[in-house]
């Protein structure tokens, strides 16, 4: 996968502020960062992988959004985990093993 590093990244975006890098498969990360462009702030949450060199960089796999929506995207990933714990506890009560069981 020919992705740009972080300092082409950059160049493009602005400097990030990386706020957290959760571990995300193998090498991957998941990280949530914020970061400019043409003067606007956005939040943006991507899978980033290690490169042949050992570089971390960028996947296409991501969302970038304004500040003003980080509210509403809390509130959904919340009601998402409400909903996932819920439907593990029915499947519990029911006797059924969790659905990501192997």
């Amino acid at each position: 996968m020919d992705m740009p590093n972080k300092g082409e990244t950059e160049k493009a975006f602005g400097k990030e502020k990386d706020i957290a890098a959760l571990p995300h498969g193998k090498d991957d990360q998941l990280r949530i960062s914020i970061c400019s462009y043409e003067g606007k702030r956005f939040v943006n949450i991507r899978v980033w992988f290690r490169g042949s060199d050992r570089v971390m960089r960028p996947t296409t796999k991501g969302v970038t959004f304004p500040p003003k929506q980080i509210e509403d995207v809390i509130a959904a990933l919340q009601d998402a985990r409400e909903r996932l714990t819920q439907s593990a506890h029915d499947r519990a009560q029911d006797g059924k093993p969790p659905e990501d069981a192997p």
